[in-house]
């Protein structure tokens, strides 16, 4: 079940177009927790991982990223103040994972989240200052900086997802499309 959701959901992240991916699932809690480390032992040589960074009874929401490209997002120095002027633990990648867990277990939702989607920092920035008003274009994700970017981005986000769910409805398994 969880590889459907990846095929379709994390496809960008699977392909390595993006850093990160989140989606919903429900499930028990003893299956999320089998189904996240069936997945993590089939995608971690791969370099992708899944965590869990919520769950609500059978509602779980999902993170898929790539470790080095989040840790070489999060080294930015523009990025690592934001973050850690917000209260992040920036002293490791599962330090600062485990900061993120916790805000999204407090909040709900950490607008920051965006960063460890992979999104530009002026458009994490630019919603959270302007409260989700107020861009100049929107797709995957509003933006507030470059637009033409962000576009281009969004049309590989999109053609990801189309290969990846096309591939899914062959039969392909997951292990075959990891890039």
């Amino acid at each position: 079940m969880m590889e459907e959701y990846l095929m379709k959901q994390a496809a960008p992240t699977l392909a390595g177009v993006k850093c990160g991916c989140l989606f919903r699932i429900s499930l028990d809690p003893d299956a999320i927790t089998k189904e996240t480390s069936r997945m993590n032992s089939v995608l971690n040589h791969r370099g992708v991982r899944i965590i869990v960074l919520r769950s609500s009874g059978r509602e779980h929401l999902i993170y898929a990223f790539r470790p080095q490209m989040l840790s070489d997002i999060l080294s930015d120095g523009r990025i690592f103040s934001f973050l850690e002027n917000r209260g992040y633990d920036m002293a490791s990648l599962g330090r600062t994972l485990r900061s993120l867990r916790e805000r999204m277990m407090h909040y709900g939702m950490a607008h920051e989240i965006g960063i460890f989607l992979g999104y530009p920092l002026d458009d994490v920035i630019g919603f959270i200052e302007n409260k989700g008003m107020n861009f100049k274009a929107t797709g995957c994700w509003k933006v507030y900086g470059d637009v033409s970017r962000a576009k281009s981005m969004f049309e590989k986000i999109r053609s990801c997802r189309a290969a990846y769910t096309e591939q899914y409805m062959r039969g392909t398994p997951i292990s075959n499309v990891v890039v």
